[in-house]
């Protein structure tokens, strides 16, 4: 009787156990397979978030420079593609080409044969009329180093010139 009641007991504790190590090493089998299929697409969305990231600094930088041209007491001096490096935006370093045009500046889109790819380039900026207050601007803001533009805002801008004094 002693006997009969011990492999009683013996079998109300295998079944009381827990996972086999079979059942354990196919759960992390299927864990390992989850995380493997979706690491390239945590990669995407973390290079996702790193481009809109330097988009929006470019954007910030863009209106920034706008907003200091717009500033100057003096209407601006045309300036054919003027270049600025190391501009620092939202921890992002940034080249900006600023074009200040007396005439429609003509942008085009332009095959890029290292890139691979078009992209916007201003292919004339007239400076030679600077009687005119109507100025053009176009900036073009790059990610320090590369050579394709991030972010490019052209706009025309005048002063309001105030009436001579009454003599």
């Amino acid at each position: 009787m002693n006997r009969l009641h011990h492999d009683k007991n013996l079998k109300k504790i295998k079944s009381e156990g827990g996972f086999t190590l079979l059942e354990a090493t196919v759960s992390m089998l299927l864990l390992s397979l989850a995380i493997l299929f979706n690491a390239p697409l945590l990669v995407l969305l973390q290079n996702e978030n790193t481009t809109s990231k330097a988009r929006l600094g470019a954007t910030s930088l863009a209106r920034d420079l706008l907003d200091e041209v717009r500033s100057r007491k003096a209407v601006a001096a045309p300036v054919d593609g003027q270049l600025q490096t190391g501009l620092d935006k939202l921890g992002y370093e940034y080249d900006a080409t600023t074009y200040i045009c007396t005439s429609e500046p003509k942008i085009e889109e332009v095959r890029d044969e290292v890139l691979k790819k078009n992209i916007l380039k201003v292919t004339e900026c007239s400076t030679s009329n600077s009687d005119t207050e109507l100025r053009h601007i176009v900036i073009q803001i790059k990610r320090n180093g590369q050579t394709e533009p991030i972010h490019t805002v052209q706009t025309a801008f005048t002063r309001l010139i105030p009436p001579p004094a009454a003599n």
